[in-house]
């Protein structure tokens, strides 16, 4: 499940980066009002359901935007946000990413984040740890992330300026690899 896991979540990204600052169909979730969603959403939420369903044709599929899918007496539920960090997206604030998890039986086994914009793949499996493009990593010993010791230097906002004021330094999953990272605490991975 894993292959198919960084599989489906490379092949979206693949479909974010190439279609970032080309949004052209923008619309707000039934009733909330700061939830957007857009076409790239769908598509991306479509190639990895191909892919999963192509090999994982028992499991039974929640995704952001159709919601529940396939077989609901399956052990596996894939849960999928083909585009955490549609705000962000929709400004072509290149800070987003693709989130897969996998159930069993209710509890999450196996999780995926994929950056598009820097090539970072989190991967996390219950029992086995949590790594970054194939390199274990840890949750840093760093009580505070103030002061900011360390940020990455080769985006487009500092501590001081962010060019995209409507936006926000990404979804819950980008934060969370980010900050397991060490990316905005300083800590030693």
């Amino acid at each position: 499940m894993i292959d198919t896991a960084i599989e489906a979540a490379r092949e979206a990204g693949k479909l974010l980066r190439l279609h970032l600052g080309r949004v052209k169909d923008i619309r707000q979730k039934s009733g909330q009002e700061k939830n957007l969603v857009t076409e790239i959403d769908r598509q991306s939420e479509e190639v990895i359901k191909q892919i999963i369903g192509r090999r994982h044709p028992s499991h039974s599929i929640l995704a952001e935007e159709s919601g529940r899918k396939g077989a609901p007496e399956s052990e596996f539920t894939w849960v999928i946000d083909p585009l955490d960090g549609t705000t962000n997206y929709t400004h072509a604030f290149p800070v987003f990413c693709v989130s897969i998890a996998v159930e069993h039986k209710g509890a999450i086994i196996l999780g995926v984040i994929y950056d598009p914009n820097f090539d970072e793949l989190f991967v996390a499996e219950r029992g086995k740890g949590a790594f970054l493009n194939g390199k274990r990593i840890r949750v840093s010993g760093i009580d505070s992330l103030i002061p900011l010791r360390r940020r990455r230097k080769s985006g487009p906002c500092d501590r001081t300026f962010c060019p995209f004021p409507h936006a926000r330094a990404g979804g819950p999953a980008n934060g969370i690899g980010g900050n397991r990272s060490g990316l905005y605490g300083g800590g030693q991975v």
